[in-house]
């Protein structure tokens, strides 16, 4: 069952960004939101937008994955995520 990360309280990057997007007045995605073939992301389904948190490129199929579903995706680092570039790019994706 996904949850929301607002529900979360490990400091994990999704969390930082939950907090964040809350604090810019976004909607908070939902952790582990289920996609079809066993993928679960990072999501704002209400608008069929998934963000992936990762140091290196992610690997092909997980983009087509989100992709084939019909959905945009999101491709971070952590460090887009602490020097606020991640939180630009979900306000113009939202």
């Amino acid at each position: 069952m996904p949850r929301h990360f607002a529900d979360s309280t490990k400091s994990r990057p999704q969390s930082v960004l939950a907090r964040m997007c809350r604090e810019a007045g976004l909607p908070v995605p939902v952790e582990g939101y289920p996609l079809r073939r066993g993928l679960a992301v990072t999501a704002w389904p209400e608008v069929d937008l998934a963000l992936v948190v990762s140091e290196a490129v992610p690997h092909r199929r997980v983009l087509n994955l989100i992709a084939t579903e019909g959905w945009r995706a999101l491709i971070v680092t952590p460090k887009e995520l602490a020097d606020g570039r991640a939180l630009d790019l979900v306000k113009r994706a939202l």
